[in-house]
């Protein structure tokens, strides 16, 4: 999953101004380090992308990884991300669950469970690497359910600042279901639940998955969380009705355009979905401001 070799593709400024230092000179991104996140043999793959400006803004950005096909058709629109972070003085780290990617362990061998104890770790990780005092988790797909499943298991640890929910799962069986679909369509076999895609689903992972309900999601965080995608989001309406039962401080951003993350569109070396990046883009930054109805309370 993870690429260290490949060098990061030009970013095109959205403005004349966009990218460069107070001279005019175009300011150069570091390199990306890849890393090692534990000690031990299951250490996993990451890649930290250090920010352009070396004063930073005392934030860090850990970036959680979509479930199988998506997570291939992702990378690119996630690697663009964390440039474009970088070029805004936000460094990032982008990562492989474990069993998944370029980290340890077998397809099949990872699942929810670890996977969320990852992100903890990942946290961890980057918080040493960037020196940063706070973090902002942003999660895409079932990496976003996995992000806000994580924070609230965090005990010890500092909590992320704020949560990026971006297209998050808010119904595992519809998401079940989709994948199921996809894969016929691919494979063009029918009645195969152990597999999309190409990649192992096993009874645990099902099981996790299909437990994923909006009613059954955090209800005591108090971390402010930012819910990115269409009003056609499976399951947004009883998530958002969740959250304000529960006074969970949510802002949503809708978008204008959905996104099939199993799509070749997706798969596409030169697709980014701009408008959901320059959404999160402006949260990190602090640029987004919220209408009274979307106020933390």
């Amino acid at each position: 999953m993870m690429n260290p070799t490949d060098s990061p593709p030009t970013h095109v400024p959205t403005s004349p101004t966009e990218g460069r230092s107070p001279r005019g000179a175009r300011q150069r991104l570091p390199f990306i380090q890849p890393v090692r996140i534990g000690r031990d043999a299951d250490a996993l793959a990451g890649i930290y992308q250090p920010a352009s400006d070396s004063t930073g803004t005392g934030t860090a950005v850990l970036i959680c990884n979509p479930f199988g096909q998506e997570a291939i058709r992702a990378q690119r629109s996630l690697r663009v991300l964390a440039e474009r972070l970088g070029r805004q003085g936000i460094p990032s780290l982008r990562f492989d669950y474990f069993g998944t990617g370029d980290s340890p362990g077998e397809d099949g061998a990872g699942h929810l469970t670890r996977w969320r104890q990852d992100i903890h770790l990942a946290d961890v990780t980057l918080r040493q690497l960037s020196g940063a005092s706070q973090t902002i988790w942003v999660g895409l797909r079932l990496g976003a359910t996995l992000a806000l499943q994580a924070a609230l298991l965090l005990t010890d640890l500092p909590q992320p600042q704020r949560i990026l929910l971006w297209d998050p799962v808010l119904d595992g069986p519809t998401y079940l279901a989709h994948l199921q679909r996809m894969n016929e369509f691919w494979t063009r076999q029918s009645n195969v639940t152990s597999e999309a895609l190409g990649f192992l689903i096993t009874h645990r992972i099902r099981r996790h998955i299909a437990a994923i309900r909006p009613s059954a999601l955090p209800a005591d965080t108090r971390i402010p969380l930012h819910l990115v995608g269409t009003a056609s989001l499976p399951g947004r309406q009883a998530f958002l009705d969740h959250c304000q039962k529960h006074h969970i401080p949510l802002h949503e951003v809708l978008l204008d355009s959905a996104i099939e993350w199993t799509s070749n569109t997706a798969l596409d070396s030169q697709w980014v979905p701009d408008e959901a990046i320059g959404a999160l883009l402006d949260i990190c930054a602090g640029r987004h401001h919220p209408s009274p109805s979307q106020q933390e309370p």
